[in-house]
């Protein structure tokens, strides 16, 4: 655990100097994925685990996103290559029925 602080807190020293209104928006939206994905993402791993509830994890799921820092384009870039092949593979498989 205290690896991905430490992680969190090197990448968030990579970022460089910023304008004043650009470190409000980098918090803003820091903040704001914190929100939108650490709940859900929590949920679905405590569905997919037994024994594990869904508070326990709130704290795991946290730290992995703020380890990912200012890397959330290439992440989102690498998940949107992957939902694009997935719906290439569904559509060959409707081309070829």
């Amino acid at each position: 655990m205290v690896a991905a602080v430490a992680g969190s807190a090197m990448r968030l020293g990579q970022i460089g100097a910023t304008p004043r209104g650009g470190s409000f928006w980098l918090v803003f939206y820091s903040t704001l994925i914190a929100m939108c994905f650490t709940v859900p993402l929590a949920a679905y791993s405590a569905s997919k685990l037994t024994g594990v509830s869904e508070a326990g994890l709130y704290g795991f799921v946290s730290f992995a996103l703020g380890y990912i820092g200012d890397q959330w384009p290439r992440v989102l870039k690498f998940l949107g290559g992957l939902v694009k092949a997935g719906l290439e593979l569904v559509v060959k498989k409707g081309a070829g029925q």
